[in-house]
């Protein structure tokens, strides 16, 4: 079976530690990546705007058609779920959301949300940092450090998107 070919497509894994990837012909399995990491300051505004302004660079730069970012939800009855939903992160993360896509509409892509459910399916982050080396061979830790398993969500989301993940 022939796999999907992604060109001109930002992957996105969103937060406080946005990861991107940039998927085109030319990178094939291994996509540009990028960590947007928010200010460590107290403001959620002003880490919102700082993340969406490097968020903006980088659809200016790459001009992509199609935006995948996974979406945001409470997950049934997943405790991390349930609590970062009390102290206002997950409210936080679908604000920080909405401005992301507000920017690829302003520079004409187009977005998708993906569920996790529905990329990774029940796959915990270890698996899908393992799935993903598994296809592309790299190891983002060494361009990304400790924040690397964004990175790694980011890349995986691309590959479920071709059907490979």
């Amino acid at each position: 079976m022939a796999r999907k070919q992604l060109h001109k497509v930002l992957t996105v894994d969103p937060g406080w530690h946005t990861a991107v990837a940039y998927w085109s012909r030319e990178t094939g399995l291994h996509p540009k990546t990028f960590l947007l990491n928010a200010p460590k300051v107290d403001d959620k505004i002003v880490k919102m705007q700082t993340l969406t302004d490097e968020f903006e660079i980088i659809v200016s730069k790459f001009e992509p058609v199609l935006v995948v970012i996974e979406d945001v939800g409470l997950w049934g009855n997943d405790a991390r779920s349930n609590a970062s939903a009390q102290r206002g992160d997950t409210f936080t993360l679908a604000m920080l959301v909405g401005m992301y896509i507000r920017v690829c509409y302003q520079w004409g892509a187009s977005v998708t949300l993906l569920r996790p459910i529905d990329w990774k399916g029940n796959m915990n982050k270890d698996i899908v940092k393992e799935r993903v080396k598994r296809r592309n061979c790299m190891s983002y830790e060494d361009f990304h450090g400790a924040k690397a398993e964004h990175v790694y969500d980011s890349v995986g989301i691309g590959l479920s998107v071709m059907g490979i993940l």
